[in-house]
């Protein structure tokens, strides 16, 4: 089960490498992600979405984006993207999420639904988790592919 607490409004802050520097000119200190659900199992998810991502897909030359990039790298309208599609997995999917066992968590359940979204050979299917596996799948695939690209500005765009 993934939380039996009661789901409640939070607001999740997921800070970017200008913000750190102390660089405004990007126009993003950090991004509010409201959530209509436990604030830290959204921020489980988005963030190890977000880590599968990166060591799943590569550049141009085949290397793995991790090995150059981490997740302050990825552009701002690609995160506000990535927050709203996980956002409405997780919404359209509560149900099923509460179904899955103990062990299994909002971090497992995020790396899930970009590996089984992208069609990466690995996903919610073959968690172990039965039917609730095979229907997390059907909607993580509706959602469609995501290939990441590295823009001109070094910053890495999320496109499909």
């Amino acid at each position: 089960m993934i939380n039996n607490k009661k789901p409640q409004r939070g607001l999740v802050i997921v800070r970017d490498k200008y913000s750190e520097q102390g660089n405004t000119s990007m126009g993003f200190k950090e991004y509010l992600i409201e959530a209509e659900h436990d604030a830290s199992d959204f921020e489980d998810f988005l963030s190890s979405y977000f880590e599968a991502a990166l060591w799943s897909s590569t550049d141009d030359n085949d290397n793995p984006m991790d090995s150059n990039y981490d997740i302050e790298d990825i552009a701002p309208e690609s995160i506000e993207r990535s927050k709203q599609e996980t956002q409405a997995f997780i919404s359209q999917n509560k149900e099923l999420l509460e179904q899955t066992p103990e062990d299994y968590n909002m971090g497992q359940a995020g790396h899930d639904f970009w590996l089984t979204r992208v069609g990466h050979g690995a996903g919610f299917w073959d968690r172990g988790l039965g039917d609730v596996g095979e229907a997390l799948s059907e909607s993580a695939r509706k959602f469609g592919n995501v290939d990441i690209i590295v823009g001109d500005d070094g910053l890495l765009y999320f496109e499909g």
